[in-house]
């Protein structure tokens, strides 16, 4: 059973960052923040547990309660998580199904928590509902397990830890996250994040050249 200091904790981290990342946004990306939903309520945070037979950890609860997911945007701004957006919490339940029932191995505690496309998620990134580590999920090979995130020193990356991650590279201008080819850049008052040695959108301007 998680400690209820780091529980707590954790979910403070998320609501620090969280809050960074969307005013950060508001002054610096306004196409990706016009694509936020409200936050969700702890009634429908409690009605997601009920629908999924489990409790979710706090960093999600913390995340979903500021922002319910995004809206998808045809521009890619709403991808602003390093090419993912925070899916909405009824599709991150129903993609949750559909992973389920298409993927024999997936493990019913794997809760997708972004996509590359919050209307039709195809990737992204999930959560392990009973640890709080994080990785990644794809439909495009079914046969390759989901791989786990590591936050570089041999441990696991937390959802607090993701989003240090994205506050880090958007402050600081350190590049690419751990583990990613891509960095931060602004095109059409977006976030969208490109590899720099790859860079094929036109007006996609560095953060930190």
């Amino acid at each position: 059973m998680p400690d209820q200091q780091n529980v707590e904790d954790e979910a403070a981290q998320v609501r620090a960052a969280w809050t960074w990342l969307t005013d950060w946004l508001g002054e610096n990306a306004p196409g990706s923040a016009a694509s936020l939903r409200p936050g969700a309520s702890d009634d429908r945070v409690a009605q997601a547990e009920q629908r999924l037979g489990f409790t979710l950890p706090a960093s999600l609860r913390a995340l979903w309660t500021l922002n319910d997911g995004v809206v998808h945007s045809r521009t890619g701004a709403s991808a602003f998580l390093d090419g993912h957006g925070p899916l909405p919490i009824e599709t991150a339940l129903d993609t949750h199904g559909a992973l389920s029932d298409a993927w024999p191995d997936w493990d019913p505690l794997w809760l997708p928590f972004t996509a590359n496309e919050v209307d039709e998620p195809w990737s992204g990134d999930f959560i392990h509902c009973g640890t709080g580590a994080t990785g990644s999920w794809g439909m495009e090979d079914m046969e390759d397990e989901p791989g786990m995130h590591g936050d570089g020193s041999g441990g696991a990356l937390t959802l607090p830890g993701m989003l240090a991650q994205i506050v880090e590279a958007l402050r600081e201008g350190t590049g690419p996250r751990i583990g990613s080819t891509s960095a931060p850049g602004i095109v059409d008052g977006g976030l969208v994040w490109m590899d720099p040695r790859d860079v094929w959108m036109p007006g996609w301007t560095p953060l930190h050249p």
